[in-house]
């Protein structure tokens, strides 16, 4: 019995370190992917309320690739119960 017990103990310790070599030994291969984002871009004006926009808003929305920020939590609910109703004030300007 010991003698068995010996031996899964030889056996265990040759396949770890087998395993051991050869995660050392495999190449390997690094593929870098140079990925485009979609042109993004970004709105000048508060499309509800027409207001300019700040650098302090912090209230924004996706809407067909484009970035809509408003001056107000109210200007964004607004703008997402009817977004067809806004759509003519989004002017954007480009970001790459």
């Amino acid at each position: 019995m010991k003698h068995i017990m010996e031996m899964k103990k030889y056996l265990l310790i040759t396949i770890m370190t087998t395993g051991l070599m050869a995660c050392h030994s495999a190449e390997k291969k690094v593929v870098l992917q140079t990925v485009t984002s979609p042109k993004i871009t970004t709105t000048e004006i508060d499309p509800v309320c027409e207001m300019a926009k700040e650098n302090t808003w912090t209230d924004y929305t996706i809407y067909e690739n484009d970035s809509v920020w408003f001056c107000s939590e109210n200007c964004k609910k607004g703008f997402m119960a009817r977004p067809a109703k806004y759509k003519k004030n989004l002017k954007t300007n480009s970001k790459s």
